[in-house]
């Protein structure tokens, strides 16, 4: 049974590793700014950009921590695997605890910054 609680977990976290690349690859390249932008769409990019705590999926990141950390854990503190209760268990509890930090760092600065960041887009408009 624990075996394919392992493998299940590798398998999830090998799909949001995967989906993590193919998603952020070069997430920035379309806002690159070019000599030939007009003020309108330099507007346009850098808005773009201050979005990306909105649309970078959370979840996935929060998975592959708890997954990795988990087994970092069971290796180098336990010298053994998890039991199926125990990998439940802590990638559980790792993965709560990741979301609930990324959920709040982004609360906390990223929507400050965001926030502040559309101001000055704002008065800069005008």
């Amino acid at each position: 049974m624990r075996i394919y609680f392992l493998i299940l977990f590798i398998i999830i976290l090998l799909f949001a590793v995967k989906r993590e690349i193919t998603d952020s690859k070069d997430c920035y390249i379309e806002c690159m700014p070019v000599k030939s932008d007009s003020n309108k769409k330099l507007y346009t990019k850098l808005n773009r950009c201050l979005q990306y705590n909105k649309v970078c999926i959370k979840w996935r990141r929060s998975m592959i921590y708890a997954v990795i950390s988990t087994f970092i854990i069971f290796f180098l503190v336990y010298f053994r695997l998890p039991e199926t209760k125990e990998l439940i268990l802590f990638i559980f509890i790792m993965y709560i605890v990741y979301y609930y930090m990324w959920i709040n760092f982004t609360d906390t600065v990223g929507k400050n910054a965001e926030n502040i960041s559309k101001d000055i887009l704002k008065i800069l408009k005008k």
